[in-house]
């Protein structure tokens, strides 16, 4: 629920792989621990569920929010939704309920990182030992929940590149590690980063090894992640690749 206002509109997804649970209550209407669990069902299709062949009674429908994404905040009614009454006496295929729905909206954290030659040593015209690359990290909240105490690093984890000192920025925020002396990884306090679209860049330059080790190396790679209050760590991911978080 992007715009958190309690209905789905095009271009809000379901959300899949949620746990449902359905009660009955044959005691007094409310939900407060007597009823009894009559059994789950797990969203698939885009956030579908059904529960059939119900005979008629009081029932209650709960979300297990531990199986939501992290940082899930209910923007509909009440979890869990009822009483839901199915009467004594209804016509065959009368007594079906469609709008026992819920709504979340959460933080949709996508960090994309890539890289350009920023200074050409040896005027090879492409990465060679000694020359200086540039990488460029945006971090984009799509989600409808602005994205808290958000956080940067990238330990430079390649022991073929060194991180130039001095050469972080970021249009967010406060670089944390990287511009001090002595200072061999990436750190930047993003802050807040707002929901529906809201975004932010770092960038950092690295040296390749002159000369690389093993002899022979021809890759060299960094991965940096994106972490925060209430979303789950994001890895940066390589646009030119297919996969996803590499």
């Amino acid at each position: 629920d992007f715009d958190g206002d309690g209905g789905q509109e095009p271009g809000e997804p379901g959300i899949d792989g949620v746990t449902l649970k359905l009660f009955s209550d044959t005691v007094d209407g409310d939900f407060n621990g007597n009823e009894t669990l009559l059994g789950t069902q797990v969203t698939s299709g885009g956030g579908a569920f059904l529960f059939s062949n119900l005979p008629p009674g009081t029932y209650w429908l709960e979300v297990d929010e531990t199986t939501l994404p992290v940082g899930s905040t209910l923007t509909t009614g009440a979890n869990p939704f009822g009483p839901i009454v199915l009467s004594t006496g209804a016509l065959p295929g009368s007594m079906n309920v469609l709008t026992a729905d819920f709504g979340y909206r959460r933080p949709e954290i996508d960090a994309v990182l890539t890289v350009a030659l920023q200074d050409d040593v040896d005027t090879s015209g492409g990465p060679t030992e000694g020359d200086v690359l540039r990488y460029t990290v945006v971090i984009s909240n799509a989600g409808g929940l602005d994205a808290a105490s958000v956080n940067f690093a990238d330990l430079i984890g390649d022991a073929n590149l060194t991180l130039v000192v001095g050469s972080v920025t970021t249009t967010q925020g406060a670089v944390t590690t990287g511009n001090t002396a002595g200072e061999t990884t990436v750190g930047v306090d993003v802050g807040t980063i707002a929901g529906g679209g809201g975004s932010m860049t770092i960038t950092f330059d690295v040296t390749i090894a002159d000369p690389v080790a093993p002899a022979g190396t021809s890759q060299v790679s960094t991965q940096g992640t994106v972490t925060g209050a209430n979303f789950g760590d994001e890895p940066t991911n390589d646009p030119g690749t297919g996969a996803d978080n590499d």
